[in-house]
């Protein structure tokens, strides 16, 4: 089955013919493409032993018609043939529709273009480096056991003097 086009431009179409008792120029050929509704009947170029169709775009023909294409020579006015027979589809290269109803418009935002200038060139600060002693605390502090009773003490020593966690929560209230 061929495939013809409706909306675009179909292939020329070459046909080797073998001529023997009649001269090239007594015989008329014809391309017949026939669907139920629709005919059309295009003439063909001879030269030599070659005949050349060119098939045009078959608007007349809606995408998905089916039907036959005949290749018919009339010699001297008086003798017809068909020499060639086959079934064609029509088919549409692109189809876009638009439906009706469904069109709205939408106002279209403008952003601002971002821009970048460049107005001077800057050196990189690299940052001073300050070494500074750290002198270590007058008073120092020191946890030095914990007791298992039913009263757990802490002592902290705090230079000389001792404190119990328990006298510390004392003198807190």
């Amino acid at each position: 089955m061929l495939d013809l086009y409706n909306n675009h431009e179909n292939k020329n179409w070459k046909f080797k013919m073998d001529i023997t008792g009649v001269d090239a120029s007594d015989i008329k050929s014809r391309l017949i493409i026939e669907s139920n509704d629709t005919i059309y009947m295009v003439k063909g170029q001879i030269n030599g032993t070659e005949c050349k169709f060119d098939v045009p775009v078959l608007e007349n023909f809606k995408q998905g018609q089916n039907g036959k294409v005949y290749y018919e020579v009339i010699i001297q006015d008086e003798q017809y043939s068909k020499l060639w027979e086959e079934n064609f589809n029509i088919v549409s290269k692109t189809e876009v529709k638009v439906l009706e109803g469904n069109f709205s418009e939408e106002e279209v935002e403008e952003k601002p273009k971002a821009t970048v200038n460049v107005t001077s060139l800057q050196e990189e600060v690299k940052p001073e480096i300050v070494e500074e002693k750290v002198e270590e605390p007058k008073q120092k502090v020191k946890e030095t056991s914990i007791k298992e009773q039913n009263d757990i003490e802490t002592e902290i020593y705090m230079e000389e003097e001792v404190f119990s966690f328990d006298s510390f929560l004392k003198n807190k209230k």
